[in-house]
């Protein structure tokens, strides 16, 4: 009985892993399509040094959805 609760455990975090992964996938991909997107719309003026960090947290937390 115990080894098949085990075994099943196992399943089961071997199916979390693998949609944590997916998810974490599709999050890379949604926030490189944007940044991508954006980099045209750049002003060769602008100060990256000027933005504040917690914003940039926002913008990512914001790409990956």
């Amino acid at each position: 009985m115990q080894a098949q609760s085990d075994i099943e455990i196992t399943d089961l975090h071997r199916r979390s892993e693998r949609r944590r992964l997916e998810e974490d996938a599709r999050q890379q991909k949604n926030m490189e399509d944007i940044t991508a997107k954006a980099i045209p719309h750049i002003n060769e003026n602008a100060n990256p040094d000027n933005m504040d960090d917690d914003w940039i947290a926002n913008l990512f937390d914001k790409c990956r959805m």
